[in-house]
């Protein structure tokens, strides 16, 4: 097998040395043979061995981050965004609160609506019960007490105040009138019941009386005055037309007069004593109008059931229906005076001065 002498020197240069020369790798296969110790340690024979050419990988040094300072603009814009966005949670905070509030009192508003509604049902299903007993036929009326759920406990005010200890009448009047002082009497009035509904009606029209305070409007003897505003008073609502009225009314009653026809006036006066004096009040009125022909025989029997006819002068009467009535007949008072409210004061005064 021949060799170059550049190969054969070498090599013998290398023996020579006591170092084994590498074989050369084999071609196209891309291996590496192992090198020997001394060329891992980069000397060979006291020389350095060759240095290879591929670089080992440089670490670089990451720069530290640099901190970077907003701009002013950025600043003057954090000064005023920040103070908005502390009034904006405040505002949510109390926008929560009043939430919860309401949805609270929504929710006792429905239980409440609720409870009612279920009190309701119970009532309308008792009263439909009794209505179907009362109308079955008396041989197969059956007498059923409607089911425990379906009952409504109640306690009269009286049985209340026993079971507390106030069983004496006058003990019981003192203790209402404490009550009804105090700031719970709304709720208290509002629970009270009564099995008498027209006695309780009643019982309150002779007690009490709404009145304004003026010199003519006075309570009747027994009733407790309520002052009100003169637009509510029971007696002149306000008007002095209605004082004039009960003035009038007044001086009846101490006439013992109950039933006064009034002859003449206008359509719209008469309405007006009409409403004066309503129907079932303490005064029972009729009117005649003025320019209605009326004869002597219906005047006579008018005048016969009549207490007092007051024949309203300065007004659209004709003398055929005025002189219809006649004091022998009964008792007449002829009142010149157009305006309703000065006629009846004089109507009065007429009556207390006979």
């Amino acid at each position: 097998m021949a060799h170059d002498d550049d190969d054969l020197d070498f090599t013998a240069l290398m023996r020579g040395q006591g170092v084994e020369p590498v074989k050369p790798a084999a071609r196209g296969r891309g291996r590496r043979e192992p090198v020997g110790p001394a060329l891992k340690r980069g000397v060979v024979g006291g020389q350095r061995a060759p240095v290879s050419t591929v670089a080992a990988p440089v670490k670089r040094a990451t720069p530290a981050p640099v901190a970077r300072q907003p701009a002013p603009v950025v600043k003057a814009r954090q000064a005023v965004v920040e103070p908005e966005l502390v009034a904006a949670r405040a505002e949510s905070q109390t926008r929560q609160v009043a939430l919860e509030r309401v949805t609270g009192e929504r929710d006792e508003l429905v239980a409440r609506v609720e409870q009612l509604t279920k009190e309701r049902d119970a009532a309308q299903r008792a009263r439909a019960a009794a209505e179907a007993t009362a109308a079955a036929p008396a041989g197969l009326a059956v007498q059923r007490a409607p089911p425990p759920s379906l009952e409504v406990p109640r306690l009269s005010l009286a049985e209340a105040l026993v079971a507390r200890g106030v069983t004496e009448p006058a003990e019981q009047a003192r203790a209402l009138a404490a009550l009804a002082s105090t700031e719970s009497a709304p709720r208290l009035i509002s629970a009270l019941e009564s099995r008498d509904i027209a006695g309780l009606r009643s019982a309150l029209e002779r007690r009490l009386a709404l009145l304004c305070g003026g010199p003519d409007c006075t309570a009747p003897a027994g009733a407790v005055v309520i002052e009100v505003k003169p637009a509510r008073c029971e007696l002149c609502g306000g008007s002095e037309i209605q004082r004039a009225a009960t003035r009038f009314i007044r001086a009846c009653e101490a006439a013992g007069i109950s039933r006064v026809r009034f002859v003449g006036g206008s359509p719209n006066y008469r309405t007006q004593l009409e409403e004066l004096f309503p129907h079932r009040g303490p005064l029972t009125v009729a009117t005649t109008a003025g320019d209605r022909r009326v004869s002597l025989q219906k005047a006579k029997a008018q005048q016969r059931s009549d207490d007092l006819v007051v024949i309203w002068g300065a007004t659209e009467l004709d003398h055929a229906t005025s002189g219809a009535y006649r004091a022998q007949f009964g008792r007449v008072e002829t009142i010149a005076h157009r305006g309703i409210g000065r006629m009846l004061d004089l109507a009065a005064e007429r009556i207390i001065a006979s």
